[in-house]
């Protein structure tokens, strides 16, 4: 277990500091960035993780938002539907490189967009 934990933290912190594009808006980039740490939950869940602090952390964005909670759940079928096009040499799991695509990804960051200006 602490192994996990000890992954997901150094996932987490690379994460939250390259996941938002400084050009975006704060509604995306809080969108993005939960959109980064659901992704990453979704993935320490299926192999067994700890999820504890992942889910803390999409609460917290969630809570401190100013934006309708629909928007986050719009964003987590977003995510859960967003398939990785990329080709690795190594036999990687599709469902933790998704997760480094999300943020680098100009068609996801078209559909945040969307979401996040929709009234």
């Amino acid at each position: 277990m602490k192994k996990g934990k000890a992954l997901m933290l150094s996932l987490l912190s690379t994460a939250l500091l390259v996941c938002a594009p400084s050009y975006a808006g704060l509604e995306h980039k809080q969108l993005l960035n939960f959109a980064h740490v659901n992704c990453l939950f979704n993935y320490m869940k299926s192999m067994g993780y700890e999820t504890e602090d992942l889910r803390t952390l999409s609460a917290g964005i969630v809570e401190k938002s100013t934006l309708d909670p629909e928007k986050f759940v719009r964003v987590h079928e977003l995510v859960k539907s967003y398939e990785s096009s990329a080709k690795y040499k190594a036999d990687v799991d599709t469902n933790l490189t998704k997760c480094f695509e999300i943020p680098f990804d100009k068609n996801f960051a078209k559909k945040i967009e969307e979401i996040a200006l929709a009234k």
